[in-house]
Order: C-alpha cells, then structure tokens, then sequence
C-alpha cells in the first residue's frame, strides 16, 4: 500500500479533533471554585469569621492573665488550663451563629409575650416529713378556665404530688360547676385520667357527696367560679388572673383565695397542693 492511502485511512479513523471552546471536567471545576472565592457573600462570612475568632482569643487572653494574676497559678496548672480552654473556645466560635440569626429570635420573644414559654410553678416541699398526715377529702370545683389537656398535666403533678408527700387515704372528686357532672372519688394515681361523667341534681349535692362525713378533714376548692360553701369544710378559692404572682393562699379563718397565672404549669397543682397542706397540718420547707 502507497504511503499516501495510509495516511489517508489513518485520518480517516483518527478521533475528531477537540472543540477549543470546550471546557474538560477539570477546567470547570476550576471555574466554579474560581467564582465561589470571588463571591462578595462568602468573603465576608469569612472575614466575620475571622473577626470573632481574633476577637474571641484576644478575650480569653485577657481574662486568662486576668485570672492568673487574681489567683497565682502555678505555670503547669496554667498551661493545662490553656489547653482546655482554647478548643473549648474555638468550638463556641465554631457553634455561634452569625449576624442572621437574629432575626429567628423573633419568634421566640413572641412565645414569652403569648405566655406560651412561661416558667414553671415549683411544687411545695414539707418542711419535716410526717409519718401519718392525716387524709383530707377534696371536692376540686372546675369552671373550665383549663383546657382538657392542660387540666390534665396539673392533675397528673398534683397526684404524682400527693402519692410522694401525702397520706394515702387521700381522695380528690372532680366537679364541673356549669353542668353539676362529677367524677368517682379518686386516688392520686387516678387523676391524669379522670373524667366528670356521672350526673348529680346540683353542684352542692355533688359537693356534699363528694366531701363526705363532716368528722374528716375536707377541702372545698374552686377555681374560676364560686362555690357553694359546705359547713365544716376548709375552701379555697381560685381566680386565674394573667400576671398573677403564684404564693401562699392568703387565708381568713378557715376560708382562704389565690390568685394563679393559668399559663404557668404547675401553677394549679402547687396552689392546690399548698392548700391540702394546710388542711392536714403539714408545713412547707421555705
């Protein structure tokens, strides 16, 4: 075969010649890396970045020598503190959030204003524990100020409440005071689930019934409101009121009233709780 014809066949099956215009794999990778280094957005969280951290170190530095020179270390006590402190440091840095985050933190004094984020109320504590505090007889008087499922976790601390701290003769009646329904005589475990089914001809007879004999110690609680009040027996009235500080019940005689911030957890429980206290002669631990 001539020379020419296999330079011909040779060109012929040859691959075709790469486009000048076009961009391997790897030159446009490094186009791309290119253009995010030059993007304005990305300087400048570095550059906060940076800033934070110059100025987190410069901090520590300081309160270091500061700490240092208050309490004397010795230099191998110090150097271990260096050693844990800086990446410590470097992590909170690493964790905190730049200037965008404030806007997320709207919300969340939002909760607070809604009383959503509230603080809890703390359950009373005794003072000297009692070997046998004497059963009280509770008729717990509800005007649905509490929805069902707020109702129920104040139900569920007072009984955990009264099964640690209480006799275990103690035995609360659930009353609805629009509808006159009332509840069987519950034990504390049976609180978080009890229910104002059984029908009763009044408030008062659902009262009495549930109170029982007037030789026992009997607590009539109200909340919301009012009562009818039952000879013999201790009460407590309770006005659910925004911004109401949680105490003691003020208490006049045998009758006593407290005000409770409804959007506080445990705020119905402890009032509660403080009152069966009182009727069974058991102090609180200040």
């Amino acid at each position: 075969m001539q020379p020419q014809a296999q330079d011909a066949q040779a060109a012929e099956h040859a691959p075709p010649p790469a486009d000048a215009g076009e961009l391997s794999g790897l030159r446009l990778l490094l186009d791309q890396l290119d253009a995010l280094l030059r993007d304005p957005t990305l300087a400048l969280a570095l550059k906060a970045f940076t800033a934070r951290l110059t100025d987190g170190v410069r901090r520590l530095a300081a309160a270091t020598v500061a700490a240092v020179r208050r309490l004397r270390f010795p230099r191998k006590a110090l150097l271990a503190l260096l050693a844990l402190a800086l990446p410590l440091a470097l992590l909170a840095l690493l964790n905190s959030g730049d200037d965008r985050s404030t806007p997320a933190a709207a919300p969340r004094s939002a909760a607070v204003a809604g009383g959503a984020s509230l603080p809890g109320v703390e359950m009373p504590a005794l003072r000297r524990a009692q070997v046998r505090p004497k059963p009280v007889r509770v008729a717990l008087v509800l005007d649905r100020t509490y929805a069902p499922a707020k109702l129920r976790r104040e139900l569920r601390s007072l009984g955990t409440w009264l099964a640690q701290h209480h006799a275990a003769g103690t035995r609360v009646t659930l009353i609805d005071a629009r509808s006159a329904r009332a509840s069987a005589s519950l034990r504390p475990s049976q609180l978080a689930s009890a229910r104002a089914s059984r029908a009763t001809p009044s408030t008062t007879s659902a009262i009495r019934s549930a109170l029982g004999r007037p030789q026992g110690r009997r607590l009539l609680v109200s909340v919301g409101s009012a009562a009818p009040t039952v000879g013999g027996a201790r009460t407590l009235s309770i006005t659910p009121r925004r911004g109401a500080a949680i105490g003691v019940p003020a208490r006049t005689g045998r009758r006593s009233r407290a005000a409770i911030d409804d959007r506080r957890p445990n705020a119905l429980a402890a009032t509660v709780a403080r009152a069966i206290m009182a009727a069974s002669g058991q102090r609180e631990r200040r």
